[in-house]
């Protein structure tokens, strides 16, 4: 039995001897990381690291609310492009737009809307944004009081990172109202 003994701890050196850490190159412990993949300073930050830097300009289509006033399906489209596309940093920004694009109290929704969206906290901390796309635009023949549909295909992001789905296409039905300012939108309906 003592032969057994100095063979036994013998196999037991040899096996723990054997064993490494298979993800580490030249001998590296785990303390250790090889200086070749670390990121050096002057690179920068990426993912979750830092928030995004403020943009200069909006991420939303500008829009010429005087000209986009002039034709029922300009103004349907402008409308549509700026309903689809905002940021935690420029909604109160965007619901004014919509706001100049709107008439009556769809006007009045979405100017008080705007004002609330300034101390919404919770945009802020979710970091919450969509990006869309006007997909389709269709009106009713002239004299069918106004009714339209938009069609868009739009992505949402929450702490900047979208759906895993890839985003998805939303109809909205809309009415339109000509005003001695122009065209504006008078209704608008999200479809489920």
């Amino acid at each position: 039995m003592t032969r057994r003994q100095p063979a036994a701890a013998l196999l037991a050196w040899l096996a723990l001897v054997g064993c490494q850490d298979p993800y580490t190159e030249g001998g590296t412990t785990a303390g250790d990381s090889p200086r070749r993949y670390e990121r050096g300073q002057t690179e920068r930050p990426r993912g979750d690291e830092l928030p995004p830097p403020a943009p200069s300009t909006d991420a939303v289509p500008t829009v010429n609310e005087a000209a986009a006033r002039r034709s029922a399906r300009t103004v349907l489209e402008a409308f549509c492009s700026q309903w689809a596309n905002w940021s935690w940093r420029t909604i109160d920004r965007q619901q004014a737009k919509l706001a100049r694009l709107a008439t009556g109290r769809l006007a009045e929704q979405l100017a008080a809307q705007a004002r609330q969206a300034r101390l919404d906290r919770t945009l802020r901390r979710d970091r919450l944004a969509m990006r869309g796309r006007l997909v389709a635009v269709d009106l009713a023949p002239p004299g069918a009081r106004g009714q339209a549909v938009c069609v868009t295909r739009e992505q949402e992001s929450q702490n900047g990172r979208g759906e895993l789905a890839g985003g998805r296409h939303r109809v909205y039905l809309a009415t339109l109202e000509h005003t001695p300012q122009g065209w504006g939108v008078s209704r608008w309906q999200p479809q489920p």
